[in-house]
């Protein structure tokens, strides 16, 4: 008999400015991580990306400082659902509607430990950053 266990963490609630999460969500026991994004009011404007780290100890990873020999953590593709297109690294993740939005997309990247969320170019409204770590056993 097949079981999932899923874990849902938010990253980002109500993003309204700017910013890198503060939060620090562990994955390596996960075979599968899924990222949600979404939006509740009716229109936005805004892009995102994902960063990843291998680093071992949460404490020695600030995702909010620059990247250097002792704080090491870069950006990760992510892939649609609805589309399965990737996008790398160098690419933000634009969004822009009219209406509630959510998206949704896959990390399909093995070995790391820690991922947040970094949004910039907001305009408008606020945004919610969600990710489900799950293995289908």
């Amino acid at each position: 008999m097949s079981t999932r266990n899923i874990t849902n963490y938010n990253i980002l609630t109500n993003s309204a400015a700017n910013e890198t999460a503060t939060a620090k969500i562990y994955v390596w026991e996960a075979r599968n991580i899924g990222l949600t994004i979404s939006t509740s009011n009716t229109a936005f404007n805004w892009t995102i990306r994902i960063k990843w780290s291998r680093t071992e100890f949460w404490q020695d990873i600030t995702f909010t400082t620059t990247v250097s020999q002792t704080n090491k953590w870069s950006y990760i593709q992510i892939s649609s659902n609805d589309t399965w297109a990737n996008l790398n690294w160098t690419t933000w993740l634009v969004l822009t509607a009219s209406s509630d939005e959510v998206e949704n997309y896959a990390i399909n990247i093995d070995w790391f430990n820690w991922i947040t969320a970094e949004v910039s170019s907001y305009t408008t409204w606020d945004v919610n950053v969600d990710v489900s770590l799950y293995n289908n056993q």
